[in-house]
């Protein structure tokens, strides 16, 4: 069963509270996906969910196989509600457990949006008397990914950071549950993560609250591995998740950044060559190629199999043989197989020269909608 927070020892608790105090602690022991440089397919995280109903158990048997980590998202068998979305993830993870116990899982989970779906989350919240954000003496309401509109926590009350740290203590009590994938904990571009009329709080507030949600991820990552949205404050977190890398400057610029904070790198990419030879371009021994949608409801067949993968997905790689070479925008880079990169970030066109496939590719998936 899930354990309470607030039925935590007494040094455990103190040690919560050191950490909203801004004491540093240390990360948990982190749980590092096993990667190699062999193919594609062993440095490859899952990202979906199934919103029709559980995946089959023929889904379940490839995505074991052909990934070494999977994130599942909130649309997880949606029509089962009122089941709990988080006791529907813990089942999908205890079945790809089953089937390849290496793999890392983390669940899916937004410090900014309602999504009621979360039963235990919303649950725990009101047993803790979690506060919500008013601004101007109006409670904020946001809607987030076409769910029902909901309040947003109000990161500035010790009583809501408590809440969310008991119910990440429920959760990762579970052997199934390596860790989480928390959306918005910093944003690059607006570190408020996106609450609206934001700037019509004090400086001060605006302050506390973005320190809040920061710190309670933060001091969650003491007991389990935490992905952290690329904001401006990766430092603290084992991984960082970067949303849909596209050919070009940018994606390279996030990834190293993953390297400058020394933390694990998730990069998703869509599925074209260049957006692939950005990828190689900048990957290290910590960076791992995501695939997959947010949510689907195709069943388990060639589609699904297209979508969450690649045309190269099994083709031999090899370690680099060194960084890329630079010369003004164009990049290249050689691996140990023979394959070779090359990558203009002015045009945003690159290529992949597989040393064992001169073909070119025979096909090109389709961009994945994301809401």
């Amino acid at each position: 069963g899930f354990v309470c927070c607030c039925e935590m020892p007494s040094t455990e608790r103190f040690a919560i509270t050191l950490g909203l105090l801004g004491v540093q602690l240390a990360l948990a022991d982190p749980v590092t996906p096993r990667r190699s440089w062999d193919t594609l397919q062993s440095m490859a995280q899952f990202h979906g969910s199934n919103e029709s109903g559980p995946f089959t158990d023929e889904a379940i048997q490839w995505i074991g196989a052909n990934f070494v980590a999977a994130t599942v998202e909130k649309w997880q068998d949606l029509s089962h509600r009122p089941t709990s979305e988080e006791a529907n993830i813990i089942t999908t993870f205890r079945r790809l457990k089953a089937v390849n116990p290496a793999i890392v899982t983390a669940m899916y989970n937004n410090l900014i949006c309602h999504f009621p779906q979360y039963t235990e989350l919303y649950a725990t919240l009101a047993k803790d008397s979690a506060t919500w954000l008013s601004i101007d003496g109006t409670e904020v309401v946001q809607n987030c990914a076409g769910f029902q509109p909901g309040p947003v926590p109000d990161w500035r009350a010790s009583s809501t950071m408590y809440a969310w740290q008991d119910w990440a203590a429920n959760i990762s009590s579970s052997p199934d549950v390596d860790g989480f994938f928390f959306d918005r904990i910093d944003d690059t571009h607006d570190r408020s993560g996106g609450v609206k009329n934001f700037s019509n709080l004090p400086s001060d507030q605006q302050t506390a609250f973005i320190d809040g949600k920061w710190n309670t991820a933060r001091n969650i990552s003491k007991s389990a591995f935490v992905i952290a949205g690329d904001g401006e404050r990766i430092p603290g977190f084992h991984a960082a998740f970067i949303q849909t890398c596209e050919a070009g400057k940018s994606c390279l610029t996030r990834m190293s950044n993953c390297v400058k904070n020394d933390v694990l790198c998730f990069v998703h990419v869509d599925g074209s060559e260049a957006d692939l030879a950005t990828f190689l371009i900048g990957a290290t021994d910590k960076s791992y190629i995501v695939k997959g949608g947010w949510h689907s409801t195709t069943a388990f067949g060639d589609k699904f199999i297209a979508d969450h993968t690649m045309p190269e997905w099994k083709l031999p790689l090899g370690a680099p043989i060194g960084p890329a070479a630079v010369n003004g925008t164009v990049y290249t880079r050689a691996f140990t197989s023979g394959t070779t990169v090359w990558l203009d970030t002015k045009t945003a066109k690159g290529t992949v020269t597989w040393r064992n496939s001169s073909a070119p590719r025979t096909q090109v998936p389709q961009p994945l909608s994301f809401r």
